[in-house]
């Protein structure tokens, strides 16, 4: 049955990261849960995928998937094979994933009686769009992108070796960089966290919008050179580092 894939994706997805948000029934929800009837948000917050823009969200296998599998205790040699199984399924290769159009369900007559639910129908094969989801990126040897989802904080572009280790972004800061957040002038937009596992190398600290990036340096938040380019504004950066970001 065509449902059946599109539900064991977001089971296994679901088991990976330790929480069952599932079996929410279109016809008994009056309303729905608001996080249903936004495309974008119901794609990452409910389904577990990624937002590619454009009406799509990308299913594919986390690059983070080992810590979680340790820590509840599930094999990764099963879940790869449930999960090449899945793809196959799909037509889809072995490291790639499917990336399936969220399309609007009325159920009602109410101007609140829809959901968004991922579309088999129009699934179609496609690579990660970035290095990590949720602000975490497994150990890897070559450049990429690991961000949070747009437009909430930033993400980093990094270099070929900098994230050898398993780099991570948050949108939380330490407790000795929040603290201290009103020294910076102006209202903080964003907030951005990057931990590079061991990692060494550099990157791009980038945040939406167009303003000034401040990185916590020396146990005092400081300005620092900010480009902006294409709607986004980006400091070199390198090691563990806290940003904030004040949008003009």
């Amino acid at each position: 049955m065509a449902a059946s894939k599109t539900f064991r994706i977001v089971v296994l997805l679901a088991i990976l990261a330790g929480t069952m948000s599932l079996g929410v029934n279109p016809a008994q929800a009056a309303p729905p849960p608001p996080e249903l009837q936004d495309p974008e948000t119901a794609c990452v917050d409910f389904f577990g995928g990624q937002w590619l823009g454009g009406g799509d969200c990308f299913f594919g296998p986390p690059d983070y998937i080992p810590f979680f599998l340790i820590s509840q205790g599930i094999y990764l040699g099963g879940f790869q094979a449930e999960w090449n199984e899945l793809l196959a399924e799909f037509g889809c290769s072995p490291g790639t994933g499917v990336a399936l159009p969220m399309i609007k369900i009325v159920f009602g007559p109410g101007p609140l009686d829809y959901i968004y639910f991922p579309d088999e129908s129009g699934a179609r094969c496609a690579e990660a769009p970035y290095g990590g989801v949720n602000g975490r990126a497994g150990d890897t040897d070559d450049a990429g992108t690991l961000s949070l989802k747009q437009p909430r904080n930033g993400f980093i572009q990094y270099d070929a070796g900098t994230c050898s280790g398993v780099c991570k972004v948050s949108g939380n800061l330490p407790v000795n960089a929040d603290k201290y957040i009103s020294e910076i002038p102006g209202t903080v937009s964003a907030m951005l966290y990057v931990q590079l596992g061991g990692g060494t190398g550099s990157y791009s600290a980038c945040f939406w919008g167009e303003g000034q990036i401040y990185q916590r340096i020396s146990g005092t938040w400081q300005a620092v050179a900010t480009s902006i380019a294409n709607g986004m504004s980006c400091a070199a950066g390198a090691g563990d580092g806290s940003y904030a970001f004040v949008e003009n």
